[in-house]
């Protein structure tokens, strides 16, 4: 369903309307309530709107997916409830066909047994059985290693397997899957809710990236009216004295008693590098706020306060260890987000820093395994206001080596950026 339409808003219209019914049939199968599957989307197309110039022609539905799935992440994060699921449809939705009740039982299994799975791998059953994705492209959508979406789907089949009402086979499953979906009848798209609050959310990037601006002109106005010398006219009345060519060379001594004027043209010394933090293998870190973080051989492991562990491998093949680069992944809620990563392709990184739009940098701490295997982890924690942030990676001489654009990654919530 990819449109290469042009980047306005008719182009947005006619995609909306088109994804729409799948989208909440998604949206459905990864919330489990149908009222909250249709708030999903239309969040979801809200922010698809509010950068649809910037979406890739050929990228719209990986980056749809990217940013429902996303966005899902950081709706459970913040209420941090068990869904309650309710057998009945809304009385608009109800179908009256005679296999109704079979319908409301085999929905009501596959959304029971989604339930008890994690958050991911619920994700990645819907992306597999629903949407029929194959491994690499589950893992485009969710930013990380095919590895990753493996260990996933094991574990989310078994459990779904482990159900007694449900059928065991793939084709089952995906049969299964479908009956759930298509037992929901989606209205019509929101489309007049949706542009504005796509607008609104395009009018406050705006602004934000004015008001650096603004800041950055006034900045650099400053400097040069305080680094620029003034000479002082002379006070005497008498004639003006006749310049007399210079008949030697300065000495070193008058040279060196003269006070060195730093011009506006002079860059900034680079800001100190971030001491790194040298763990064992398997060493636990409190990060603050109830996250831990650890380095083994494989790569980033990390658990938050609701206890899931994670993790992000350097060994799976998805990530060249021989050119510098940095991932990204944030997890959060309203009262604050924790931001993590892998940096790696160097043996002297000096510092990692946050940025977002609006120009507030965050530095982040650093954590290496002994001997310098030329990777390493960093966090940070950053407030549900920040928006999006995006990681920066500098050697010990400020030099900066790789950097990730700004991508939506919940409001806040959960992401999972790489280059």
């Amino acid at each position: 369903m990819t449109y290469e339409s042009a980047a306005d808003d008719d182009g947005f219209a006619e995609y909306a309307v088109a994804a729409w019914p799948r989208l909440v049939r998604t949206a459905q199968l990864l919330t489990g309530d149908f009222h909250e599957a249709e708030d999903l989307v239309q969040t979801t197309l809200a922010k698809v709107y509010g950068r649809w110039r910037r979406v890739p022609r050929g990228e719209i539905d990986l980056y749809v997916r990217r940013s429902l799935i996303n966005n899902n992440l950081s709706r459970i994060r913040r209420k941090r409830v068990v869904h309650l699921l309710t057998p009945v449809l809304p009385e608009s939705l109800r179908h009256t066909s005679a296999g109704h009740a079979e319908a409301v039982e085999q929905r009501t299994s596959i959304l029971e047994a989604l339930a008890d799975l994690t958050a991911r791998q619920r994700a990645v059953m819907v992306l597999r059985y629903w949407e029929d994705l194959t491994e690499l492209e589950i893992a485009s959508v969710l930013n990380c290693s095919i590895g990753t979406v493996k260990t996933h789907a094991r574990r989310g089949l078994a459990a779904l397997r482990a159900h007694p009402r449900l059928a065991t086979t793939a084709a089952d499953l995906r049969a299964a899957f479908a009956r759930a979906a298509f037992d929901v009848t989606p209205g019509p798209v929101p489309l007049a809710a949706v542009r504005r609050a796509g607008r609104a959310r395009r009018r406050r990037r705006t602004t934000a990236f004015s008001a650096l601006s603004v800041l950055g002109v006034a900045t650099a106005v400053a400097a040069v009216v305080v680094l620029t010398p003034v000479r002082p006219a002379p006070l005497s009345s008498g004639p003006e004295p006749v310049a007399v060519p210079p008949t030697g060379v300065p000495s070193a001594a008058a040279a060196s008693s003269a006070p060195a004027v730093r011009t506006s043209q002079q860059p900034p010394p680079p800001p100190a590098p971030t001491p790194i933090k040298v763990v064992a293998s398997g060493e636990r870190v409190a990060a603050g706020k109830g996250w831990k973080v650890w380095l083994t051989k494989e790569g980033k492991h990390w658990t938050g306060p609701d206890g899931y562990e994670n993790s992000r491998s350097v060994t799976d093949g998805n990530i060249d260890l021989g050119s510098p680069g940095v991932s990204h992944q944030s997890e959060g809620d309203a009262k604050g987000v924790f931001h993590s990563g892998v940096y790696y392709g160097t043996r002297t990184a000096g510092r990692v820093e946050l940025r977002n739009a609006a120009g507030r940098t965050i530095v982040a701490t650093l954590l290496e395994l002994p001997g310098k295997p030329g990777w390493g982890v960093w966090y940070a924690h950053g407030g549900a206001k920040d928006g999006e942030m995006s990681p920066v990676l500098y050697d010990r001489s400020g030099v900066r080596l790789a950097e990730l654009p700004l991508m939506p990654a919940g409001d806040p919530g959960s992401g999972d950026q790489n280059p």
